[in-house]
């Protein structure tokens, strides 16, 4: 069928509409298992991979895994045995999962309900699959590749990945960048959808080899690849519609009864109540997102599919009167004794979790710092005076900045160690005198500017505004730590500012030299130890940032920063989390914000609509 011809828009409805009575007739299967496997996901098998990891960790001599450590880590043979332990583990819970789940689907287009512990038996008796040669192949599907589509197709343990904001933001900085950027996303979408019937051919036909199981799947693949795509982005389409417009009704409905009671009442509390339904929604919808991409792909898959190669056997039905499996005959107990507890856990915990930080970091919120990423870039070439001088314009708290040392051991304003993308010239600071480098011009945006020293800086920005300095090193540095703090000493810049750097050693140097400096360690990736770091203040990545990571910060009484920060959602989200600022591009932005926002907004709203039930 071509995609384009009259029948594309029946088929599409059809198929939806197929998978919608598969769900609904397979619903209960569907929940139960989701919520239960879900429940386990959380209580056993995370903290048992935990467990596993941190063990590893420890014997490795390591007491946190962050940046550099994470390569250290890997290329170790504490690293080599987490990896050959933990792996299969992994893809065995997903595997697990996507089976029965697939299992529940197929069975449902032919309306036979199967039962549960029947269909488990079936998946574990092809987990064998994930000990041969295609292990490797299989890892990079379902712990990577799948989990960043993030499609709905996701399993429990690992819901989703994402490209850091920051190497996105990097790399679309320049031509070559952007397009290598793209050129991933369109590899990682490529792969996906080439193998995405590879598990439904391992658990329905029975391969026992996941390459040949991909392989099969792209062939199946190649001959409707748009009508694929186009049916699955439909499906998700239309969830999320269903998402909202479910969310809209239940507030409303909410809010209209509570306004014939109190009028006053629902002006004051509907941000809050909104912000409860959407979350006990969002939970409940999320049990049953992946059964519904699942059961969309199972219909394609039995159009698409020579069903002469599926040989699915050993599964035990059910009827409706007679032999139910033990969880939908016993539904009713399970969703009152295991399943509506454990919801309303994960709700209320997010509630209170949410509301314990705002009201643990009242003052942090007085004091909320908005940082300007090397500068305001708004008003200059990044790491300029003219975009400090934006920063200040802009009314942001800090400016943060970077620090490279050149060849004559002097310290300079700027962020790349080559110079090709803002000077034009690619040369490297550590090979370029200070005066060398003084004859170069920088550009960016429009506005052109000069490279200025740290001295510089520091004399520009006295009383004007404070600076969090990042030291960054190329490895040719000379006395650089001795240096950088005698420019401190020497403009009296102690309490200006904050220092941070990636290399933890460089800081360990700074707090034993001038242990009044507050200093902070930036994390790009890994699992930051706060209880083992001798610092005043973590910098991370946004893809980090957690509740866990927060609370643990204020247990040892660290601050924390997230970078870079460039949406007013995100700058929101994380000032509500309790962090202590944003590093961000977009600072006037974050500036009008962080200051329109008031006690009236809906989390104090929240805290005391629960407090008023305490």
């Amino acid at each position: 069928m071509k995609l384009f011809d009259k029948s594309k828009n029946i088929y599409l409805i059809k198929t939806i509409s197929t998978s919608y009575e598969n769900i609904r007739f397979s619903y209960w299967e569907n929940l139960l298992f989701e919520a239960i496997y879900k429940i386990l996901t959380i209580s056993i098998f995370t903290p048992f991979i935990s467990l596993i990891f941190n063990k590893f960790l420890y014997f490795a001599g390591f007491n946190s895994l962050t940046n550099g450590e994470l390569i250290r880590f890997g290329l170790s043979r504490y690293g080599f045995l987490t990896f050959i332990v933990l792996t299969p583990i992994i893809i065995g819970v997903i595997f697990i999962e996507l089976s029965v789940l697939i299992i529940i689907s197929y069975f449902s287009n032919y309306k036979k309900r199967i039962n549960l512990k029947s269909a488990l038996k079936k998946a574990f008796s092809n987990i064998k699959i994930i000990f041969g040669f295609g292990m490797i192949h299989m890892a990079l599907y379902l712990i990577l590749l799948l989990p960043l589509f993030n499609v709905g197709a996701n399993s429990s343990l690992i819901p989703s990945l994402s490209i850091p904001n920051f190497v996105s933001d990097e790399l679309m900085k320049t031509t070559l960048g952007g397009i290598l950027y793209l050129l991933v996303l369109a590899v990682i979408f490529y792969l996906n959808v080439r193998w995405i019937y590879s598990i439904h051919i391992v658990i329905l036909e029975g391969e026992t080899s996941f390459r040949r199981a991909a392989k099969k799947s792209s062939e199946i693949v190649k001959k409707n690849y748009i009508k694929t795509v186009v049916i699955l982005i439909s499906s998700i389409i239309l969830f999320f519609l269903l998402y909202i417009l479910l969310s809209f009704l239940l507030v409303s409905l909410i809010c209209f009864i509570i306004w014939l009671v109190n009028k006053s009442f629902v002006y004051k509390f509907s941000p809050a109540i909104t912000f409860v339904i959407s979350l006990t929604l969002y939970y409940i919808l999320m049990t049953i997102t992946t059964p519904i991409v699942i059961n969309t792909l199972t219909i394609l898959y039995l159009d698409y599919c020579d069903k002469k190669n599926i040989c699915i056997d050993n599964i035990e039905f059910t009827s409706n009167d007679k032999k139910q499996s033990f969880t939908v005959k016993h539904k009713k107990v399970i969703l009152s004794l295991v399943i509506v507890p454990a919801l309303l856990f994960f709700v209320i915990t997010s509630l209170l979790v949410d509301s314990s930080i705002v009201r643990a970091v009242n003052d942090t919120h007085n004091n909320f710092k908005i940082m300007a990423h090397r500068g305001y870039t708004n008003a200059g070439v990044e790491n300029s005076l003219e975009a400090i001088e934006g920063a200040i314009n802009a009314n942001a708290d800090f400016a943060e900045i970077d620090v490279l040392q050149t060849k004559d051991n002097k310290l300079i304003v700027i962020h790349d160690t080559n110079l090709k993308r803002l000077a034009k010239k690619n040369v490297n600071v550590y090979d370029l005198t200070l005066d060398e480098i003084k004859t170069l011009q920088t550009s960016q945006n429009g506005f052109v500017s000069k490279i200025p020293t740290l001295d510089e800086v520091l004399k520009f920005s006295k009383g004007r505004i404070k600076l969090n300095i990042e030291l960054k090193l190329h490895g040719y540095e000379n006395n650089f730590v001795d240096d950088f703090l005698n420019i401190l000493n020497e403009n009296d810049f102690y309490n200006d500012c904050i220092v941070q750097s990636i290399n933890y050693n460089i800081l360990k140097e700074v707090n034993k030299k001038a242990p009044k400096l507050t200093v902070g360690y930036i994390v790009v990736a890994g699992i930051p130890n706060v209880e083992f770091m001798d610092i005043d203040f973590l910098s991370v990545e946004e893809s980090i940032i957690s509740n866990k990571l927060i609370m643990a910060c204020r247990l040892f009484n660290k601050d924390i920063y997230v970078w870079t920060a460039n949406t007013l959602t995100s700058i929101e989200e994380y000032y509500y989390m309790g962090v202590d600022g944003v590093i961000t591009d977009e600072v006037k932005a974050a500036r009008e914000l962080i200051d329109s926002i008031s006690k009236d907004n809906f989390q104090f709203q929240l805290n005391d609509l629960i407090q008023s039930f305490i």
